[in-house]
């Protein structure tokens, strides 16, 4: 399968490698300090192998809409432009290992490139891939455009959030009633319920202040909470976006939004769809 770059296109691996852990990797080696920061691609030269023939190319890159951000516990995000400024798309897990700088998946599932040169202003990592009848050969440059030592976010990330309303929404929320219908064909099954999780697949949601998502089942077996999903989110008006890692996100209506209350709707574009969660927030 043909695979793309490494850093370059961060989030689109990790569609190879599954759901980004929502756990700390308490066995990573320790990041060489010139890593952390926040870095932007400015040149891309290698090759492609495919049925015998060979392609080349070297080029500047440096209108590139992606960025990523190493952080010192292990963890790496990426941003996105999207139209008016930069905004986080989802967060993951790393490693270095070497010379290796490794990405890691929920499953123990990893990726990995070279680190072919780093200094405190210029990353060069190499991917390559060998597959039956197909050769894939990278070096993208980065430069470092910002520290996190003082701002995570280094300083530039314009999520467009208020400030206020982040503070709320910040915190484990647990899913307690539903309401909503389905129209299939000429019938319309309706529900207004209050939601058990023994019994009903419902997602218990996690908001952190930087702009991270965690999803949550609740595994009555063991009386636990199982994370199975983690992306970037951000608030737009009345609109809560959560971006996931294979580049997609879900969007919902905020009808209510309080301290320990938050009520959200959702429906699909042809309208046949539609259901209003309200959640209260779990003090942990």
């Amino acid at each position: 399968m043909k695979r793309l770059s490494f850093l370059h296109l961060l989030g689109l691996l990790f569609i190879v490698l599954g759901t980004v852990s929502c756990e700390d990797n308490e066995d990573k080696d320790t990041a060489p300090s010139e890593l952390m920061g926040l870095w932007h691609p400015i040149y891309t030269e290698g090759y492609e192998i495919n049925g015998g023939e060979k392609r080349t190319w070297s080029r500047e890159v440096a209108n590139d809409r992606a960025r990523v951000e190493f952080f010192a516990d292990g963890t790496v995000k990426n941003y996105e432009y999207q139209g008016t400024g930069w905004s986080l798309r989802f967060i993951a897990n790393y490693q270095v290992v070497g010379d290796l700088l490794v990405l890691i998946g929920e499953n123990g599932e990893n990726d990995k490139a070279t680190i072919v040169s780093l200094t405190s202003t210029r990353l060069i990592v190499a991917t390559k891939y060998i597959d039956a009848g197909w050769e894939y050969y990278e070096e993208i440059t980065y430069e470092k455009i910002a520290s996190n030592s003082n701002n995570e976010n280094g300083g530039i990330i314009d999520d467009g959030n208020d400030d206020e309303n982040i503070s709320m929404l910040s915190g484990l929320w647990y899913p307690v009633h539903s309401e909503g219908y389905v129209i299939a064909g000429e019938e319309k099954e309706t529900w207004n319920k209050d939601i058990d999780l023994t019994v009903d697949e419902y997602a218990l949601m996690r908001f952190s202040p930087d702009g991270i998502f965690e999803n949550y089942m609740y595994r009555p077996d063991s009386n636990s909470l199982e994370c199975f999903a983690s992306g970037g989110y951000k608030l737009q008006e009345d609109r809560l976006i959560m971006f996931n890692i294979d580049g997609s996100f879900d969007e919902m209506k905020v009808v209510s939004l309080e301290s320990t209350q938050l009520i959200v709707e959702m429906s699909d574009e042809t309208g046949e769809c539609y259901e209003k969660i309200t959640y209260w927030k779990v003090k942990e």
